[in-house]
């Protein structure tokens, strides 16, 4: 699970504990609510282009989430090798 939308530390720490209790994990980063998001948004932008300092959350979420989903695809291709050995 990614973390977005949050308005304070707090709020993320609380969120995450709460998801990670569950039985989830939640991946580091995040993106919290900030209004230089919006308004990249309404100018057609994306939020990974905004200030270095605003992007730092949502660059470690974008490293996280692209090396889980490497990692996933990297075990399910190697699981799919497995069972064509034994076919």
């Amino acid at each position: 699970m990614a973390v977005c939308r949050t308005l304070s530390d707090g709020e993320d720490a609380t969120v995450r504990a709460f998801v990670q209790d569950a039985g989830y994990a939640v991946l580091p980063g995040g993106i919290p609510e900030r209004i230089a998001y919006r308004e990249a948004q309404n100018r057609g932008r994306a939020i990974t282009e905004t200030t270095a300092k605003v992007n730092a959350q949502v660059d470690a979420l974008m490293d996280a989430l692209l090396k889980r989903v490497t990692t996933d695809m990297k075990r399910a291709r190697e699981a799919r090798g497995k069972q064509a050995e034994h076919r």
